[in-house]
């Protein structure tokens, strides 16, 4: 069984199996945020996996593959509480994958049950802690909390890893701001303004 992952800017790729299975993740990363929790999923979820035929040993993972199958399909088609209960049941069956843990924080995120999100998406960073835009989800979950500090740490975590990722610094300038830290936030905001003006126009109105 091989699972891959194709989460546009927040997950690069894994596979287990069969070289067959194997798949570069597509596109490279999204570098808009859009408010919304459909554009989260748009920009961030995509995850998929291939399950080449199971034997009867293979019981537990083919139910693994059912219910990650049934979530995925549940964020794209925007039943978010269905998609927590069956990435919940992935969980159940394998604790602690990486790209359930994920998918459910993202989905929680979309929610804005920022606290479980925040949960989810923490427990994935410390398997993998070298993608930014978990980090950028991340440190936005943790200032919708009122965590300006902790946001700022992963946010910067981010930006060491990708100088050029916009919402990473956007998110940090919003830190800032939160923290009457006018200096820093205008550092992020011209940081924005200098790697992409159209878009830092277009957030800034």
């Amino acid at each position: 069984m091989c699972w891959s992952q194709n989460i546009a800017g927040v997950v690069g790729s894994s596979t287990r199996g069969d070289a067959a299975c194997r798949r570069k993740a597509a596109g490279r990363r999204h570098r808009h945020w859009a408010g919304s929790a459909l554009a989260v999923f748009a920009m961030y979820s995509g995850l998929w996996f291939c399950t080449p035929g199971l034997s009867s040993a293979e019981t537990v993972e083919a139910q693994v593959a059912a219910h990650f199958r049934a979530g995925k399909e549940a964020l794209e088609q925007g039943k978010l509480d269905r998609a927590v209960e069956e990435f919940k049941k992935v969980l159940a069956l394998h604790p602690a994958l990486f790209e359930a843990e994920v998918n459910l924080g993202l989905a929680y995120h979309s929610l804005a049950e920022y606290k479980l999100a925040a949960d989810y998406l923490s427990r994935a960073v410390r398997q993998k802690p070298n993608l930014p835009g978990v980090d950028v989800i991340l440190g936005l979950d943790y200032l919708k909390l009122g965590l300006p500090a902790k946001a700022i740490l992963v946010l910067r975590r981010a930006v060491r890893l990708d100088p050029s990722n916009l919402e990473a610094h956007r998110v940090l300038a919003m830190c800032f701001l939160s923290q009457d830290n006018f200096r820093k936030a205008a550092q992020e905001f011209r940081q924005v303004s200098v790697l992409d003006p159209d878009k830092a126009g277009a957030w800034f109105k």
